[in-house]
């Protein structure tokens, strides 16, 4: 079985149906017949979070996170999911760089 990482902008192009988002739609169906694997890290759902609070507000950014909980990924959690949309929605209130939000994780 082949396995894939899954980063913040390739799960983005994917729920804003942008260019070459069909590559991302392939990848999720070959995972959901268990033919790949596909794996992110909890600072790239992070961000994923953070891009819809920003353009779209907590609401649609809290149903994309359910969303993402049923498609066929395998996160790698060094952080925990309340940490992660605590800094989602920090980045998303202010003008941090997105990885000064991570300063107070222990990852």
């Amino acid at each position: 079985m082949d396995h894939y990482v899954l980063d913040a902008g390739g799960l983005i192009a994917y729920f804003r149906r942008e260019t070459r988002y069909q590559l991302v739609q392939i990848r999720l169906e070959m995972a959901q017949h268990r033919r790949e694997t596909l794996w992110m890290h909890t600072v790239n759902l992070c961000e994923v979070y953070y891009d819809a609070y920003r353009q779209r507000g907590k609401t649609v950014a809290d149903q994309l996170l359910r969303d993402v909980n049923r498609l066929p990924i395998r996160f790698v959690r060094t952080i925990s999911r309340p940490h992660t949309e605590g800094n989602g929605t920090t980045k998303g209130s202010r003008t941090y760089f997105f990885s000064r939000c991570f300063r107070s994780c222990s990852c």
